[in-house]
């Protein structure tokens, strides 16, 4: 399921559905009830590797 949605995310920002990462993050927080304190789903797909294995990127540089 993460991989899927590490893809997905990778399409839509490849795409140009929107613009960046933190949109999705907002609409998943807001509109989906995605748990805030998580800090959206892009940093947690980063976290657990998802956005690596599936599009070879972190969708955020690590700080």
């Amino acid at each position: 399921m993460q991989d899927a949605l590490a893809q997905e995310i990778g399409l839509i920002l490849e795409d140009n559905v929107v613009l960046t990462a933190e949109d999705i993050d907002l609409c998943m927080i807001t509109g989906a009830g995605w748990p805030m304190h998580i800090g959206g789903i892009t940093p947690y797909l980063d976290r657990v590797g998802a956005a690596q294995r599936v599009n070879g990127k972190a969708f955020h540089r690590a700080s």
